[in-house]
């Protein structure tokens, strides 16, 4: 029916003329205070939620993300500890399917003592993206109390990872 295609177009330029005017302001306020944490990290956050609105074509999604990923790097120049940061660039990287830069990131995170369930779910992805599955059991079994039943995460994850982190079957010598 053209007069709903006509209706979804125009919401469609109306969600990207808004989005357009408030990165143009964002990116104004940025410019006016570089140093401001929340400035930094509110422009990256529109762009990475601009590019998961599921509304753009691909080229325009991994724009986005890109332009997020870089303002959140920036950001965390300015609080290099802040946990947001380093579960959202991770996050990032695993949605472009840098699993290696991803599964390192997290790396990090846990060494500097920032990593978060959220993070661990990421990583853990990552390691099975890459084919780790050894690494992916040593990442369960060790972050696996984060993952209760009635936690904040999807109710499946704790049953998901109690199966990911039994003990491979092997074999018996022949």
């Amino acid at each position: 029916d053209p007069s709903v295609r006509t209706q979804a177009a125009t919401a469609v330029a109306t969600i990207e003329g808004r989005f357009l005017a408030r990165a143009q302001m964002l990116q104004r306020k940025v410019r006016e205070r570089p140093k401001s944490f929340g400035r930094r990290e509110r422009l990256a956050r529109h762009y990475d939620d601009y590019a998961f609105t599921g509304l753009l074509d691909a080229e325009r999604e991994r724009d986005n993300r890109i332009r997020a990923l870089e303002g959140y790097q920036e950001a965390l120049k300015v609080r290099p500890r802040e946990s947001s940061l380093w579960l959202a660039i991770g996050r990032l990287l695993v949605r472009e399917r840098r699993y290696d830069a991803a599964a390192s990131w997290f790396t990090v995170a846990e060494a500097r003592g920032l990593l978060s369930a959220d993070m661990v779910l990421w990583n853990l992805e990552a390691l099975f993206k890459l084919g780790r599955y050894d690494k992916l059991r040593e990442a369960i079994a060790e972050h696996s109390h984060l993952f209760q039943a009635g936690g904040k995460h999807p109710p499946q994850v704790p049953d998901v990872l109690r199966l990911w982190g039994a003990s491979p079957i092997r074999k018996a010598p022949a």
